[in-house]
């Protein structure tokens, strides 16, 4: 994990990995019956990022996900 400038890499042995540090939105939807059988249909919002400085345990532990905005960057 390198701070933002100019650093140079080996082109075989090491390669740059970017990951998205802004703020990202993942969104489900999920549906429920209660106790007296009425339906329920809802929309789950979840915020997040990913702080500049543990991207690279981020990495390392976790990976890059399946996030949109994290694989197309």
């Amino acid at each position: 994990m390198w701070d933002e400038g100019l650093h140079f890499k080996i082109p075989i042995y090491q390669r740059v990995e970017k990951m998205d540090v802004r703020v990202q939105k993942e969104q489900t939807e999920a549906a429920a019956a209660s106790k007296d059988l009425q339906d329920t249909h809802s929309t789950i919002a979840v915020n997040f990022n990913i702080l500049p400085d543990k991207a690279g345990w981020v990495f390392q532990h976790i990976g890059r996900g399946t996030t949109s905005a994290s694989s197309t960057r």
